[in-house]
């Protein structure tokens, strides 16, 4: 195949996937070398490999636009969280904008990562996403890590945001045409039920999940996870497959 070719191709899945126009699909393809780097490192594999999470288009070599941790309390969600947004904005040159929301992430994040307040992050997200629908997803990416999300969105006040049209449900489902890309973490290992009206949103663009340990991967050691892909496998189900990475992690 053609160079010319292969960008086109890629230019149509990048189409398929965002629902952009393919003028604007084309472009995109065109200028990946100069967009963000979305790749965040997460650990090391058995043998010391490197393991890391891509939050690109699968049109661009990535597993995103979303991913999904979960495990008990203790299992290392924060400390995850924290290791993902800081590998994003090691290189400024290439950082997308990072929102954290996490209760281990003030003071000690870089202060090129926008820590959410959570008494304004509903607004603060509302926001986002309707500077990035006025964009048509033009600007630079986003990376939006919630962490405790299932936690968070019991809370009264989020009633608004977890409804059948709520943000969170545009988020998910919308997050890949507004160059926004999230990163869930939450004790239930059934993402779809953690989200409540975004659940089903959840199914159809969440597929690169995260693992740590809980009752259905009681043999993960504290500080390692699972990184699961939905290459034929779906990730939403709480089982084991050859395909799995599994890796370790510490605090950075």
């Amino acid at each position: 195949m053609t160079t010319n070719n292969a960008h086109k191709k890629a230019a149509r899945q990048h189409q398929a996937e965002t629902g952009k126009p393919y003028s604007q699909a084309l472009r995109d393809v065109d200028t990946a070398d100069r967009r963000p780097n979305l790749v965040a490192h997460l650990g090391l594999d058995d043998d010391g490999a490197a393991v890391t999470l891509d939050l690109a288009e699968p049109s661009r070599g990535g597993s995103g636009p979303h991913c999904f941790i979960t495990g008990r309390t203790g299992s290392g969600k924060s400390v995850l969280v924290e290791r993902i947004a800081r590998s994003l904005v090691e290189d400024q040159r290439t950082a997308p904008e990072v929102f954290v929301h996490s209760r281990l992430a003030k003071g000690r994040l870089p202060s090129t990562v926008t820590v959410l307040d959570p008494t304004t992050m509903l607004e603060d997200l509302v926001r986002l996403t309707d500077d990035r629908a006025r964009e048509n997803g033009a600007g630079n990416p986003a990376v939006v890590l919630i962490d405790d999300c299932d936690g968070w969105l019991t809370q009264p006040r989020m009633v608004r945001f977890v409804s059948s049209g709520g943000t969170l449900r545009s988020l998910v489902k919308e997050g890949r045409s507004l160059g926004i890309h999230l990163v869930l973490t939450m004790q239930h290992e059934l993402v779809a039920a953690a989200l409540g009206a975004a659940g089903s949103a959840a199914a159809d663009n969440i597929s690169t999940g995260i693992r740590l340990k809980s009752p259905s991967f009681s043999d993960l050691r504290m500080g390692e996870g699972l990184l699961q892909r939905s290459d034929g496998v779906d990730v939403h189900r709480c089982r084991v497959s050859d395909q799995d990475v599994r890796f370790r992690f510490e605090p950075v």
